[in-house]
């Protein structure tokens, strides 16, 4: 079973025990159920899942209206969908009218902090979780976005400040991982932590390295992720490149799983292994899409194989428009574009930024291409 079969049995597994709450005894407010719910599987299923995304907005919805506690917040619950469909200006005004009459909801207070920190109003997000975690006590979540909070005060902050909001960032997210171990979010923000501060306030490679370790034990895919990032803060990417290599061996199936090596010797610079590995997939898997497209972007960047990269690029337009989760048509002519003006091919280069323009007219990259181009 590859890493996404198994993200989907674990989704429709908490389904059922969310349908089922009354199996989770320490979930005592169905509200904060659903905040948990939401936000475990906004932040784990990846692009390719959005019609997953969709479905959780419509269990959410379902499972407000089927219950009587939960018709109370059908405000709230308006609001969600329009904070979740990227409607934000939508939910902050809902949100506020909901706190403000509702001053008891936990629900209320975590959201307009969500909306709060999206619009960078660090402050009045620190104290809306604050209110959250008062009215909760023990959420895990509610504490990680406000260690996330003092986090953001703490990067805006002059150099007398930051010591003070990195120390109540560190607080924070202890105590979300105190209050649940297995909050993988919170792990990844106290590794970073661990990463970036000194010595003298608490970081360290050694503890970045042990809570990589930590991630690993309960989940693998995260745990080689963070395993790499400590490896390349650490100074040590050709270990980093190993150790996705032998993820890689636990699920050769798993071609996605080679695209997160490419993606590694891309960021690298590391052009001669980035095309070593997209010539090996291709040659298991010819029509696989990501593939083609990352063999077009590399020959743009590395200057190198333009036949290639420009079959392999119009091989990845003659299969038709692709998935959502990957580069749309658009950046496919851009990349064409891109090469054919290195090749010094000018009227090709502007036919296909031309072309890359009409198919999405915000695809701000081709647009400046071609005026570059058009121009005398």
């Amino acid at each position: 079973m590859n890493l996404y079969a198994r993200r989907s049995k674990g989704l429709r597994r908490l389904t059922i025990l969310l349908v089922n709450n009354h199996a989770i005894p320490e979930l005592t407010d169905f509200r904060l159920a659903m905040i948990s719910f939401w936000h475990a599987n906004y932040r784990t299923i990846g692009q390719r899942d959005l019609h997953m995304k969709s479905g959780l907005v419509l269990f959410t919805l379902l499972l407000l209206a089927s219950s009587t506690y939960a018709k109370d917040q059908a405000p709230l619950a308006n609001a969600l969908l329009s904070f979740y469909t990227a409607n934000s200006d939508s939910a902050r005004v809902i949100i506020e009218s909901y706190a403000e009459a509702h001053p008891e909801s936990d629900s209320a207070w975590y959201y307009l902090g969500r909306v709060q920190f999206e619009d960078g109003e660090y402050k009045d997000a620190a104290k809306s979780f604050e209110q959250a975690t008062e009215l909760t006590e023990g959420s895990s979540l509610f504490h990680l976005w406000l260690a996330r909070t003092w986090g953001q005060r703490a990067m805006e902050a002059n150099l007398l400040s930051k010591g003070r909001y990195a120390n109540k960032f560190k607080d924070q997210v202890d105590l979300a991982i105190e209050f649940d171990p297995d909050n993988l979010d919170a792990r990844e923000d106290r590794l970073q932590f661990f990463l970036q501060a000194p010595g003298i306030m608490g970081g360290g490679t050694d503890k970045a390295y042990a809570e990589a370790e930590s991630i690993a034990v309960r989940d693998l895919q995260r745990g080689v992720n963070a395993r790499v990032n400590v490896l390349v803060a650490d100074g040590k990417p050709e270990l980093a490149e190993q150790e996705i290599r032998r993820a890689i061996a636990t699920v050769p199936e798993d071609s996605m799983a080679i695209m997160h090596l490419v993606y590694f010797q891309q960021g690298r610079g590391w052009w001669d292994r980035a095309f070593a590995t997209l010539d090996s997939l291709l040659a298991e898997r010819p029509g696989f899409r990501p593939a083609l497209y990352q063999l077009g972007r590399t020959a743009g960047f590395a200057g190198q194989r333009h036949d290639d990269g420009i079959a392999a690029l119009q091989r990845y337009i003659e299969l038709g428009d692709p998935p959502e989760d990957q580069p749309q048509l658009t950046y496919a002519w851009f990349r064409l574009g891109k090469i054919h003006e290195a090749d010094g091919e000018r009227e090709a280069a502007i036919q296909a930024y031309r072309t890359a323009v009409e198919l999405d007219s915000t695809n701000q990259w081709a647009r400046e291409a071609l005026n570059g181009l058009a121009s005398p």
